[in-house]
């Protein structure tokens, strides 16, 4: 009895053994598909606008070639569309036990991350990306341009991973939970509203996401970047593995590979609103479904209905009568030792302006003495950012931050600065390219972190999570 037992445990692991070493990797480079080319199923993505000329010049041996259109319809307005998916794994003659492997033109292109999230969520665990896509292989691998006959399947949809994808109701419920990460992969362009798409009724972010773009992942040549690199950029932005997770961008794609990435880094709940942007813009309830554009000065009196200690405490600085020195005969002395002229008024100089003013040259900033005087002198804004919509958020999500409190994270999706980590915009005035500089007089040598600490009096914020 003892030795059939031995026998038969012998049997199923020499049966099994092979089937657990194959394992399917998320990502592969172009050696290791080389290896392996013959046991896959290789698919190359087309994009919008098309490559076809790409695939036509082209592609590793067995590869089928998936139209943008035929994925779009599979990856469906919102909710991935089982029946299209059918049809398309079935027409690329895709069984359930093959191991896809799937490409674009360039590693960057998003689309075939796109088809990536839609075998993830239909159930097919066998699939995996060629880093670099067809022009990292050409690099170093053959390449053909005869067509292969392809067998058409009949592909079974077995499940539905519906814990990988949101919708816009997820992300409305979820913005304001400080252990939920929404993250936007577009272009800062698209984020800050200036690059705007037709088909958006309304253009910039959606309130409290963080923007990581997508094309920042990558090397020049169109490989993503080390993983080391990969989560730097996610935890630069305060999203950790620990956190849930709702990636978007404009159509969902470069979204699908961010999803990608982050779960190729280790992240474990990670969804997908692969409606994404252009759903949450053209939501009738404009309201409830709210788009942040580029914040805009507000001015300090509107910080201080909030913050009056800070206020008061900022209003004995020189910050807080710094446009004064711009007046004719002001600082006489000073002006004369670096060469400027004393009796000259500089309340008009676009050169001074930046420094002695709040928002000169932005959005809702300073514009003249006439027009804005509400803005002169370096006030809150000056140094923490444009406070329209962090105002905005705080007036609304008032009892929301007493129920959960808040992170620093958070707050910054506001456009808020935090004075000690932005070295860089406190030295734009208080460097070398100021006339009133330590080559001068030692006295204008301006230590940065001494000296943010003393601006202003510092009092803890409520409701902030430590």
């Amino acid at each position: 009895m003892k030795k059939l037992l031995i026998l038969t445990l012998l049997i199923i692991i020499v049966i099994v053994s092979p089937v657990m070493a194959q394992e399917v990797k998320q990502i592969l480079n172009v050696s290791e598909f080389a290896n392996i080319i013959d046991q896959t199923v290789p698919v190359f993505v087309d994009s919008v606008p098309t490559r076809e000329d790409d695939w036509y010049h082209g592609r590793p041996k067995y590869s089928r070639f998936l139209r943008f259109k035929t994925l779009k319809m599979a990856f469906g307005d919102g909710n991935p569309d089982k029946k299209h998916f059918r049809t398309m794994m079935s027409d690329l003659g895709i069984t359930n036990d093959d191991h896809v492997v799937l490409y674009g033109a360039r590693g960057e292109i998003p689309y075939h991350f796109g088809a990536f999230y839609l075998m993830k969520y239909f159930g097919h665990e066998k699939v995996s990306v060629l880093d670099g896509g067809l022009s990292e292989w050409r690099e170093t691998q053959p390449i053909t341009t005869e067509e292969v006959t392809v067998q058409k399947t009949e592909y079974k949809v077995k499940v539905m991973n519906r814990k990988i994808l949101a919708d816009a109701i997820d992300v409305w419920s979820k913005r304001w939970d400080p252990h939920t990460a929404i993250i936007d992969a577009r272009l800062p362009e698209e984020v800050s509203g200036s690059l705007v798409f037709d088909e958006n009724k309304r253009s910039g972010r959606i309130e409290l996401s963080v923007n990581v773009n997508w094309y920042d992942l990558f090397k020049p040549n169109g490989t993503f970047k080390e993983e080391s690199e990969l989560l730097q950029k996610f935890e630069d932005k305060g999203i950790g593995k620990d956190d849930n997770s709702i990636v978007y961008s404009q159509a969902g794609y470069r979204a699908s590979g961010t999803y990608f990435v982050l779960t190729l880094l280790g992240f474990q709940n990670v969804r997908n609103y692969s409606a994404s942007f252009v759903d949450w813009a053209n939501q009738e309830n404009k309201k409830k479904y709210a788009v942040v554009g580029p914040a805009y000065y507000v001015g300090g009196k509107t910080c201080k209905k909030c913050h009056r200690k800070q206020y008061l405490s900022w209003a004995k600085t020189k910050m807080a009568v710094n446009f004064n020195n711009l007046k004719p005969g002001v600082k006489a002395d000073a002006k004369k030792k670096v060469g400027l002229e004393p009796e000259k008024d500089y309340t008009n100089d676009e050169n001074c302006l930046p420094c002695h003013t709040t928002g000169y040259g932005k959005p809702g900033g300073f514009v003249s003495l006439k027009e804005t005087p509400g803005l002169i002198n370096v006030q809150c804004e000056g140094c923490h950012g444009p406070g329209s919509t962090y105002v905005k958020l705080m007036k609304e999500g008032k009892t929301k931050w007493e129920e959960a409190g808040y992170t620093d994270e958070q707050l910054k999706t506001t456009g808020l600065i935090i004075p000690e980590e932005n070295e860089q915009g406190c030295m734009a005035c208080h460097g070398g390219d100021s006339p009133f500089n330590e080559k001068v007089d030692s006295k204008y040598n301006w230590n940065w972190p001494e000296r943010v600490q003393k601006t202003h009096k510092h009092f803890p914020l409520k409701y902030k999570i430590k």
